[in-house]
């Protein structure tokens, strides 16, 4: 979204951070609402442990832009690359993370991208200090203004995503704690809990697996604190801690009665598997004019490692011939120096991710050799492109679609899925087409349940779903106690739509009709439960003579 800019103050002289909206969002309401909201959330939130925002503005060619404190450190996910975890820091910074969040979420703010990349640690004596920062994408559990997310829609780090977010649904507090579970499983074990796999199979992985226990990965990790950390991580929100603090507590408690400091080993790095997933392969990385013979290892159709002594920066872009296959675009996600090659016991070397590979290309880097395992993967070109979008997109429906063709395309599409998944495909295939169905199901069960979907559509501003649903038989009682419930936590909304149903009712009285149509679908859009609204706005469309929508 933006860019981050040490800067300093003319007269004081004091160094602070600012962020700047990329010039490309400009024209993106939703990018610029975010934008705003995560400063205005972040400034609210005054902890220690999260990084605090004091000034905000926009700039003369129109950017927004906000000024946190400067933090003199480095980011969590460094301080994983090139240093062990041993549980006492482990504990430290847990408590720390936790303790931030549960301000956070006394506030009404979802952190929603918890990751050890937006965890700041800097050195307060010989302890960790640590902040947690980047709310890019938090959820205001009480929002005052515009919604910010249309539909159910996919945001976050899948490395650490709640099952519930990966499905679209409405997240609290409890998706950070899940969120902050995998960061301690991978402080504990050295890589997330679903690692060396694609996007697609690491999101099916926290939807449908439970994760190893720790301490079955690294002996020095207690059976107790094994267990803390699977709570954390259960699938059902209810079955977790119902706070960050909560685990937090736990966590410590568990780690301060087993172990005895003179007994503490390190967290191991990730082990290296010398023998690449199907025998050794050569290719050409090509840079520019240069190309240079590489070997491949550990090789899917989301990316693979090439062994080399060419150095190149993230975000490098570059292409890889393999085989008989076109070249296949890629960026550098991850280079392997020297040092981190003996600390591993891996060769120096280059992450690639490759960028938007053909179904073929996939198909032939997943190992498929039958052309039914071809066309599979077609197919899943044609689903991915929709399936991670909200809800509607996920089924192929408009979001202002009757309950009886959400339901005709989730079971029709539900049909087809399990149709494939009886077909020959690549392994990597059926794991993507089995988190498809996942999905799909539980947009399917969410959005073909009437009071469900009003929820939902509601959240979303879609009073043109909530009227389906009313259509289809949700009753003005169940509607009306849906509302209620809805406006506990939205104050003000009664206010905004009031003044809005009286600037259509003079609209009426002045002979303007489709003005006050107009005014009447504005205040749907604050309230889109108000089953009075619907009837007045049914009233006047059919006053006017047009078909109602």
């Amino acid at each position: 979204m933006g860019g981050v800019y040490v800067v300093e103050h003319t007269r004081l002289r004091s160094r602070a951070a600012a962020k700047f909206l990329h010039p490309d969002l400009l024209a993106d309401s939703m990018a610029v609402a975010r934008f705003q909201a995560e400063a205005m959330a972040v400034s609210q939130l005054a902890h220690p442990n999260i990084v605090s925002v004091f000034d905000v503005g926009v700039l003369p060619d129109g950017r927004p832009y906000f000024v946190m404190e400067y933090l003199e450190g480095r980011s969590l996910e460094a301080e994983l690359a090139e240093a062990d975890f041993p549980l006492s820091r482990v504990a430290q910074v847990v408590a720390q993370v936790a303790a931030g969040l549960d301000r956070a979420h006394a506030r009404g703010v979802v952190h929603r991208d918890l990751k050890p990349a937006n965890v700041m640690v800097m050195k307060l004596g010989h302890e960790d200090f640590v902040k947690v920062i980047d709310f890019g994408i938090a959820k205001l559990l009480t929002p005052t203004g515009p919604r910010l997310t249309v539909g159910p829609a996919l945001l976050g780090t899948p490395d650490y995503m709640a099952p519930e977010q990966i499905r679209g649904e409405v997240v609290d507090g409890r998706a950070d704690v899940y969120a902050l579970g995998a960061m301690t499983w991978e402080l504990l074990v050295g890589r997330p809990p679903f690692w060396n796999c694609s996007l697609s199979e690491v999101m099916t992985a926290h939807l449908t697996q439970r994760p190893a226990s720790p301490g079955s990965l690294r002996s020095a990790v207690p059976e107790a604190v094994s267990q803390v950390v699977l709570k954390a991580l259960e699938k059902q929100p209810a079955a977790r801690f119902s706070s960050a603090g909560a685990f937090a507590a736990q966590l410590v408690e568990a780690i301060e009665g087993s172990v005895s400091p003179g007994l503490e080993r390190a967290t191991p790095l990730p082990q290296w598997s010398p023998e690449p997933k199907r025998g050794p392969q050569t290719g050409v990385l090509v840079v520019g004019e240069r190309r240079v013979p590489v070997q491949r290892a550990h090789e899917t159709s989301a990316g693979g490692f090439v062994a080399t002594s060419l150095s190149l920066p993230p975000l490098s872009e570059v292409s890889l011939v393999v085989e008989d296959l076109p070249p296949l675009r890629a960026r550098v996600v991850r280079e392997v120096s020297e040092a981190q090659a003996l600390r591993w016991r891996q060769p120096r070397g280059l992450y690639l991710e490759f960028l938007e590979p053909t179904a073929r290309q996939r198909a032939v880097l997943d190992g498929a050799a039958h052309p039914d395992e071809v066309a599979a993967e077609e197919f899943i070109e044609r689903l991915r492109a929709r399936l991670w979008g909200d809800g509607y997109s996920a089924l192929g429906v408009a979001p202002s679609a009757d309950m009886a063709s959400v339901r005709a395309h989730g079971a029709q599409l539900i049909t087809e899925l399990e149709r494939w998944l009886e077909r020959r495909m690549t392994e990597r295939g059926r794991r993507e087409l089995a988190g498809a169905l996942v999905r799909v199901k539980a947009c399917a069960e969410v959005l073909g349940s009437a009071p469900r979907r009003a929820v939902t559509d509601a959240d979303q501003s879609n009073w043109r779903g909530v009227g389906a649903c009313l259509a289809d038989g949700l009753s003005a009682e169940e509607a009306t106690s849906l509302r209620r419930t809805w406006l506990e936590s939205r104050p003000g909304v009664a206010a905004r739509v009031q003044h809005l149903r009286d600037e259509g009712r003079a609209a009426v009285v002045e002979g303007r009709l489709p003005d006050a149509i107009d005014a009447i679908e504005r205040a749907l859009l604050v309230d889109p439960l108000d089953v009075g609204l619907h009837a007045l706005r049914r009233a006047m469309v059919m006053a006017s003579g047009t078909l109602p929508g």
